[in-house]
């Protein structure tokens, strides 16, 4: 009796361990896919949803419903080949694209399902001999533009293939970006701000530099990017909402990371100061000034480093020793996100943190028929309120330049709090007044012809 008493406490102290073990670790291993191939594309709906696509030859597609417990296989046929990307919309409805089953690529394709893989309806394909599908994305604060885009159809050098959705994937519209002599995309790559603002990196297929691609007038124009990176696959490229923060990342020793405060138009080139080898990936919460950067090394080190002033200091994160991360993706609740990482073994992280808020977040996704500025709420408030406005569209897609200012009864400037170009639609930002006097404050909106102004009481 008592010798079985001793290891019954022997095996509830090791459950303890590693229950200890396990809480530390801020990612924590949450399923593991044998047969999803070396490009797993990853597509976070909320905490409890998440979609998963590759495979090595042919379609793999897995989702969870219930926060990663238990992965169901979605159902594959129809789709020929192995996946370069996923976008879930809910548990039902994913778009997924392909790369034509080889390296050079083909005719490849754009599929729909509305009903978790049951069917998978044709959307549209490259038509070429050489479409190679990079990736397919979906703006986080206006989800209902949607980006995939493809290697040049015809060959390097010609025109990079693109679809583009305004209302949900409900309907593609064909478009395309200027192509650049000998360059192809890269997987991974590819960013969604909004309407106006996307783009990806491309490789130069002789020398290996990539550059960034991108457009600010929904495809009007575009930028070709400066930076002098020498390294092939996965250097990522992502943008904060302000559109002006991006951050490319880099293989190399010396933990190299490229930053831009012009929106592309130059980088400049940093460190992270901490070992993270391998091809790395990056991840912004939009939003916020925090990015995560993630290593698909299969070395131990750093394999998650998060920072939270924009890509100038960096902490490193435990990941439970996963090595060969490949994609990231989350869903944010306010000031936390819930976040999922998937390795090329098919092992998958998920973390819940906390993040804070900043600058003009856009709320839903109507486009609104009128300019308005909007009470402030709460209010009174100590000492923080939120402030909500409505830009009309004056042109299609077209911005326009957003002042809103808070000012103290003499009329003084306190602070800005949004000078943006804007399209059209419903936005809201936090203002803190934590170190002002209790007292009436006034905060006013200008947008071209248009301005409003309201009184607003802070009491300590």
């Amino acid at each position: 009796m008592n010798s079985l008493k001793y290891w019954l406490i022997i095996i509830f102290a090791l459950s303890i361990q590693s229950n200890f073990k396990n809480a530390s670790a801020q990612w924590i291993q949450t399923g593991d896919l044998n047969d999803i191939g070396l490009y797993p594309f990853i597509s976070v709906v909320d905490s409890n949803t998440v979609w998963i696509a590759g495979g090595d030859v042919s379609a793999v597609v897995y989702r969870t419903t219930n926060g990663g417990l238990n992965w169901i296989s979605v159902p594959t046929s129809g789709l020929q080949f192995a996946l370069s990307g996923i976008s879930a919309k809910d548990a039902s409805t994913a778009f997924v694209c392909d790369y034509a089953g080889n390296e050079a690529g083909g005719n490849a394709k754009v599929f729909k399902t509305t009903n978790a893989g049951m069917n998978w309806i044709l959307i549209d394909s490259t038509g070429g001999t050489n479409g190679f599908f990079n990736g397919i994305e979906f703006s986080k604060t206006q989800s209902q533009f949607g980006v995939t885009f493809s290697d040049p159809p015809a060959g390097q050098g010609n025109t990079y293939f693109l679809l583009k959705t305004t209302n949900g994937g409900n309907n593609w519209s064909r478009s395309s970006a200027p192509g650049i002599p000998n360059t192809v995309g890269l997987f991974f790559t590819l960013f969604v701000i909004d309407p106006l603002m996307y783009g990806f990196q491309t490789i130069n297929l002789t020398t290996f530099q990539t550059k960034s691609y991108i457009t600010k007038d929904g495809g009007t124009s575009w930028i070709n990017g400066n930076q002098n990176i020498t390294y092939a696959e996965g250097v990522d490229l992502v943008f904060s909402d302000n559109k002006q923060t991006g951050l490319i990342t880099n293989y190399n020793i010396s933990h190299e990371i490229f930053r831009t405060t012009n929106g592309g138009v130059n980088w400049n080139s940093g460190s992270t100061g901490l070992n993270l080898s391998g091809f790395s990936g990056a991840c912004w919460i939009s939003g916020t000034n925090t990015v995560f950067v993630f290593s698909n090394a299969s070395t131990s080190g750093n394999n998650i480093i998060r920072s939270d002033d924009g890509g100038f200091s960096w902490t490193a994160q435990s990941t439970s020793g996963t090595l060969g991360l490949r994609e990231m993706d989350y869903a944010r609740y306010d000031n936390t996100i819930v976040a999922y990482c998937v390795s090329s073994k098919g092992n998958i992280l998920k973390s819940r943190q906390s993040v804070q808020t900043t600058g003009v977040l856009q709320s839903g996704n109507n486009t609104p028929g009128d300019f308005e500025l909007h009470q402030n709420y709460p209010n009174p408030f100590n000492p923080n309120t939120k402030i909500r406005f409505s830009i009309a569209a004056e042109t299609n897609y077209g911005t326009q330049n957003v002042k809103l200012i808070v000012y103290d009864l003499l009329g003084k400037e306190i602070v800005k709090l949004a000078d943006n170009k804007l399209s059209a639609g419903t936005y809201e930002v936090e203002f803190d007044g934590g170190n002002l006097p209790s007292g009436i404050y006034y905060y006013r909106l200008s947008a071209e012809n248009h301005v409003e102004a309201k009184s607003m009481i802070l009491i300590k």
